[in-house]
């Protein structure tokens, strides 16, 4: 146990709790940027995009990094939010079904700005989620990738306070990466973290799956007690255990 306890101090010197650290949980404002869709490309599309289809967005967060993008991960781990509020950029109200997602109407125009604010009572993050989920009054043959292009998602965390205090902190949490999630395998979608608001991924929906992006915290802080092998690299130590 002393060992453990100096890996730990060692741990958090080196990485004190920072922007992604809230004691008492926080309030995250989450801002997706939708990019116009490529309905003039393909004609094999257009039937579809021409008149798009509805879509439902879906948040969580994790405080694990190992589950981050695993698709066998423990569902448990993650913190499915509840929307406080959700809304365009010229400040209309979408609405918030009762199972928590987001219904983002097929007439919405497709290059838009989707702000979601959620209560978490995580303590850090470690990973945010975004599900794009197709439209149950729609037939899948109208969910196609193209339908929901994204350019950017950006996360700003105000931590909580006691009842009898008040905070404008504001912070904005950083990246590491973002993974879109396949059933045929994972790929880097790092342009959706990159600041630029010109480059973009294809999401989803694909037919009756949801299209499901995993943004990495960086520099996320772990404890010694949850990854034993890691506090033994980062000390250059190996233990051997009988």
């Amino acid at each position: 146990m002393e060992y453990v306890s100096r890996v730990q101090d060692s741990l958090e010197e080196a990485s004190p709790p920072g922007e992604q650290h809230f004691s008492q949980g926080a309030t995250l404002t989450v801002t997706a940027r939708r990019a116009p869709h490529r309905r003039a490309v393909y004609e094999e599309l257009k039937p579809v995009l021409e008149n798009p289809s509805g879509v439902r967005l879906r948040i969580s967060a994790t405080a694990s990094p190992g589950v981050a993008t695993d698709p066998e991960g423990s569902p448990e781990a993650w913190e499915v939010f509840s929307p406080v509020s959700a809304t365009i950029e010229n400040g209309t109200s979408l609405e918030i079904a009762e199972d928590g997602t987001v219904i983002i109407p097929g007439d919405n125009p497709t290059n838009n700005l989707y702000q979601i604010v959620v209560e978490t009572r995580l303590q850090r993050l470690a990973a945010v989620r975004l599900e794009v989920l197709p439209d149950p009054e729609q037939s899948p043959e109208r969910s196609i990738p193209d339908l929901f292009v994204l350019s950017e998602f950006q996360v700003h965390a105000s931590p909580r306070v006691d009842t009898n205090q008040e905070s404008n902190e504001i912070r904005a949490i950083a990246w590491q990466h973002a993974t879109l999630l396949l059933s045929t395998g994972n790929q880097s979608a790092m342009p959706l973290i990159d600041d630029n608001p010109a480059t973009y991924w294809h999401i989803g929906p694909n037919r009756d799956q949801a299209g499901v992006v995993v943004f990495e915290v960086a520099d996320h802080h772990v404890a010694a007690w949850e990854s034993w092998c890691r506090a033994m690299f980062c000390l250059n130590e190996f233990v051997y255990l009988e």
